[in-house]
């Protein structure tokens, strides 16, 4: 053996480089899932404060969901009494308003004493009573355990209530349950009932070439014209430029975010075009794109070639690019003549969320 190569570096630069992109990718993940609003808790839909179109501020209430398939029960009885009981123990409860009895279970019991309004010693013991269907909280109820009485009746309440909260800022886009509606289900208590976008500016996620991405940097402008709005055009800013690359055949790409601030008329849904100009050659890179509210969202199947838009006397590159995901980089001399082509590519824009992806 005349040498061995220590590869040790390189394993350690790889392991970093997937740390960072599985830290982005977390970090992406929880900004796509802030849009939505979903509940925890299985049970009905109490309140509901929010409609289509309503702004909201994260950690604004939303609406209320109640688990009342049990309902609790939480009285006081004597003090010694209370001492000799155990969680899971049978309970007679007596409904107020009907008389009628049904069957509860100790759930807890207070470890401590405390006075009544007679002063005398007594413990509190919640109870968990199965809702037949016919009890609400606005029932009251009283129990005996043991033959003896509790020291006075209560309002039942629900086991479990959630107020949900919007997790961001934003509009109100959709909303998917009405009071009185069930979410959640026994194999899964997580429902979405709202989606939240912060239309207050959008952003683009374009996929640069390697051989173009030096020329383009943070704060660079770009132009935004959109099929559905004639003579009109946007400005904007490239605010990120990801050193995380994707490599398809020969060619790498690298995503660069263009947040749009003044969005005028533009909407999510929309089909866009931003073009970048990259000098000193004048060069464009003109990427179609077109915005919904779906993660790598497939819009159209369709194929592309695009021809020659712009010469200059030297020599360089040519571009070319198929919307099924191949983008083609060719080193070419021909006649002298540089060839510069517009590189086109289908994408997703989403509301201040980065969603990006070939159409295949």
């Amino acid at each position: 053996m005349l040498y061995t190569i220590d590869s040790s570096n390189m394993a350690s630069s790889v392991e970093k480089a997937q740390l960072s992109l599985d830290q982005a990718q977390s970090s992406y993940d929880d900004a796509v899932d802030a849009q939505y609003i979903r509940s925890s808790v299985r049970g009905t839909v109490s309140s509901l404060k929010v409609k289509a179109g309503d702004v909201v501020s994260a950690g604004q209430e939303v609406a209320v969901v109640r688990d009342d398939s049990t309902l609790l029960l939480t009285l006081d009885f004597p003090a010694a009494d209370a001492a000799t009981y155990f969680v899971g123990q049978s309970v007679d409860v007596t409904i107020d308003s009907t008389f009628e009895t049904t069957t509860g279970t100790i759930q807890s019991i207070s470890g401590a004493d405390s006075l009544s309004s007679g002063n005398l010693a007594v413990r509190s013991v919640v109870i968990a009573v199965q809702n037949p269907g016919t009890l609400n909280t606005t029932m009251s109820g009283t129990a005996s355990i043991s033959g003896v009485s509790a020291m006075s009746s209560a309002h039942f309440t629900c086991q479990y209530e959630q107020t949900i909260t919007a997790t961001a800022s934003g509009t109100i886009i959709a909303k998917d349950v009405k009071v009185g509606d069930t979410v959640g289900s026994s194999s899964s208590t997580t429902e979405t009932m709202c989606v939240i976008n912060d239309l207050s500016y959008l952003e683009m996620t374009l996929d640069v070439d390697e051989l173009d991405i030096l020329d383009i940097a943070v704060g660079q402008k770009a132009e935004i014209t959109a099929d559905a709005i004639d003579d009109c055009t946007f400005e904007g800013i490239v605010t990120s430029i990801s050193s995380a690359g994707t490599t398809t055949g020969s060619t790498t790409t690298y995503p660069v975010t263009i947040r749009i601030d003044d969005t005028g008329s533009l909407m999510p849904g929309m089909n866009a075009t931003a073009a970048l100009d990259i000098p000193p050659c004048r060069r464009y890179v003109i990427v179609k794109a077109t915005a919904g509210f779906a993660v790598f969202r497939l819009i159209l199947k369709s194929l592309l070639f695009y021809s020659c838009l712009d010469f200059t006397q030297n020599l360089g590159k040519t571009h070319f690019c198929l919307t099924f995901g191949v983008h083609f980089s060719i080193r070419s001399l021909f006649f002298g003549i540089f060839f510069n082509v517009f590189a086109f590519g289908i994408y997703s824009f989403d509301s201040c969320f980065l969603s990006t992806a070939w159409i295949s």
